[in-house]
């Protein structure tokens, strides 16, 4: 099960893998994470309007943290 809620600038996601809590301004989205894979922060440029980190790896914890490397700057914005 997962729950997700998402408004203007924050979004929240928690399953069974741990949560992300992200924090999105016009240049920069900050993620914090507590989970069984990793515990930390990260922050990646934001996507908007495009799709973020989150909704390309559909929601799942576990593939956000190993997909980082590579989607961390997939959209920069023009």
């Amino acid at each position: 099960m997962k729950l997700i809620n998402e408004r203007t600038m924050f979004k929240l996601l928690l399953d069974g893998d741990g949560l992300i809590l992200s924090v999105t301004t016009k240049k920069r989205a900050f993620f914090v994470f507590l989970s069984s894979a990793y515990v930390g922060c990260k922050t990646a440029p934001t996507t908007d309007p495009n799709p973020g980190i989150v909704e390309l790896c559909d929601y799942d914890i576990k593939k956000i943290i190993r997909e980082w490397p590579r989607l961390y700057r997939v959209c920069l914005p023009d």
